[in-house]
C-alpha cells in the first residue's frame, strides 16, 4: 500500500486480482484513481482473461500480487505486456531461499508454479525492457499473516529511470 501511495498512479492494472479488494483499497487509500482488475476466475467487478494476454491499453503501472508464479510457462508473454504498457511494474511475489525446506514449502503451494528468485525476475524483466528500468526491492521477507513462511520480495520496475 505504502509503494502505490509513493507512486501515485492515476490508473493501474491489476493481473490476477482474485475479488478485486486490493484495488479497492488502493483506490481509497490513494483517494482515488482508475484501475481495471483481470482474473481467470469470474469475480463481481473482476473481467476474466485468458492468463495470458493483458487487455489493450495504458496504465500508470501494472500490479502482479503473487501471482505470476501460478503463471508458470505465460509468465513471459505477461511479463512483455506489461513492461510495454506502463511506467511501473509492481512486483510482489514468493521467493526461494535455496533450503529445502522452503522448496518444499513452494512445491506444496504450488507444485506447477515457477517460483524465481530476485535475480531471476529482475533478468525476466530485461529481456523485454530495451529501457533496462530500474529495479527497487522495496521490502524483503514480507510475512504473511496466514502461516506461511517463505521468503517474499516486493519489488517495483521503473520504466522512466532512465529516460
Amino acid at each position: 500500500m505504502e509503494v502505490m501511495k509513493s507512486l501515485k498512479p492515476a490508473t493501474w492494472l491489476d493481473v490476477g486480482a482474485g475479488d478485486g479488494s486490493v484495488s479497492r483499497a488502493l483506490r481509497e487509500n490513494l483517494g482515488g484513481g482508475q484501475f481495471e482488475c483481470i482474473d481467470i476466475k469470474a469475480a463481481p467487478g473482476v473481467r476474466v482473461f485468458d492468463g495470458h494476454t493483458l487487455p489493450e491499453g495504458r496504465w500508470d503501472a501494472v500490479l502482479f500480487n503473487f501471482v505470476l508464479h501460478h503463471a508458470a510457462h505465460e509468465t513471459r508473454p505477461l511479463v512483455k505486456a506489461a513492461v510495454a504498457s506502463s511506467r511501473w511494474v509492481v512486483l510482489q511475489e514468493d521467493v526461494p531461499d535455496g533450503t529445502a525446506e522452503c522448496w518444499e514449502r513452494l512445491r506444496n503451494h504450488d507444485i506447477r508454479g515457477i517460483f524465481r528468485t530476485p535475480e531471476q525476475w529482475k533478468a525476466l524483466f530485461r529481456e523485454y525492457d530495451s529501457a533496462q528500468r530500474l529495479c527497487v526491492t522495496l521490502a524483503e521477507n514480507l510475512q504473511d499473516t496466514n502461516g506461511y513462511h517463505v521468503p517474499r520480495r516486493l519489488m517495483v520496475f521503473d520504466g522512466k529511470a532512465f529516460s
